[in-house]
């Protein structure tokens, strides 16, 4: 494994965690429902400053009002998960499909998945 492969698997596995942490404050407007690598990231030479990955939210919350609900919410998360990671390229989480790219998904919650099943 080379020295990029290294440095990707370690900006996912930190990308990983905020997601589970982000999940398990109740504070955050949306929980992380998806991340999918897509992009160069996923060939034989990954470059660390090339990092592309869909983030799909569920709502976890209700908004007074759409300026609330629209603007900042999602950004929030979006944000926590970046963490100041210059490497990171977020985009929603149907890009791969759009693009008719390859992806691998990192992260799926499965929190939500048992409580819709009560």
């Amino acid at each position: 494994m080379g020295t990029g492969a290294r440095a990707v698997d370690r900006l996912l596995k930190d990308v990983v965690d905020r997601a589970c942490a982000i999940n398990e404050d109740d504070g955050y407007a949306y929980r992380v429902a998806r991340i999918a690598l897509f992009g160069s990231a996923l060939g034989k030479n990954p470059r660390p400053s090339d990092v592309d990955l869909a983030v799909t939210l569920s709502r976890r919350r209700r908004f007074p009002n759409i300026t609330a609900k629209v603007f900042w919410p999602q950004t929030e998360v979006l944000l926590a998960l970046r963490r100041r990671s210059r490497g990171l390229s977020l985009s929603e989480g149907d890009t791969p499909t759009r693009l008719r790219a390859e992806s691998k998904i990192i992260f799926e919650n499965t929190t939500d998945r048992r409580r819709n099943k009560r």
